[in-house]
């Protein structure tokens, strides 16, 4: 390509050029789990930190020597790390286990990488129960993250079996 072709505006290459910029990258695994997510958005960003484990957990933060506390917040029990937090952890589980058992899939909640694979295997499609699936493992990675934060910042407890009536809204809270 010349810098002729370039600027001739019949045959402009702008694919081309966006795709040179650009560059190549590997798709995750997980993205149609997020894309096409009909839940609210503050629920699939932070699914998104969570896929991407990015999210600030205790072991996280143990690391960079912010904190000295790696106790979970919901049991007590374990060191607060994503694949404890979401859903190996007894309160997380609890809830999990009731949606799963909701949605009718007869499965014991797992550690979330093998969480994740089996949404990626079983909830990629565009059926319904896939959809739904999607939307309730978002909302249940929210209100777990919400619930941790809120025994952390505001010493608020609730139980695993307490329902929350806080609607999804696009308004800033």
């Amino acid at each position: 390509m010349t810098i002729d072709d370039v600027w001739n505006l019949n045959s402009f290459p702008i694919k081309q050029i966006y795709q040179q910029l650009r560059g190549v990258f590997q798709k995750v695994t997980w993205r149609k789990l997020v894309c096409n997510n009909l839940g609210c958005p503050k629920w699939i960003f932070i699914l998104t930190l969570v896929a991407n484990e990015r999210i600030h957990t205790r072991d996280r933060l143990e690391k960079w020597g912010i904190t000295n506390d790696t106790e979970c917040p919901l049991c007590e029990n374990a060191v607060e790390s994503i694949d404890h937090l979401f859903f190996s952890c007894r309160f997380s589980q609890a809830i999990w286990r009731r949606l799963l058992k909701w949605q009718r899939i007869n499965r014991q909640p797992m550690q979330w990488s093998d969480e994740l694979n089996w949404a990626v295997t079983n909830a990629s499609g565009n059926s319904i129960a896939a959809q739904i699936f999607r939307i309730v493992l978002a909302g249940t990675v929210y209100f777990v993250w919400q619930e941790r934060n809120q025994r952390i910042f505001q010493a608020k407890h609730r139980a695993s079996n307490q329902t929350n009536h806080s609607r999804c809204s696009l308004s800033r809270e």
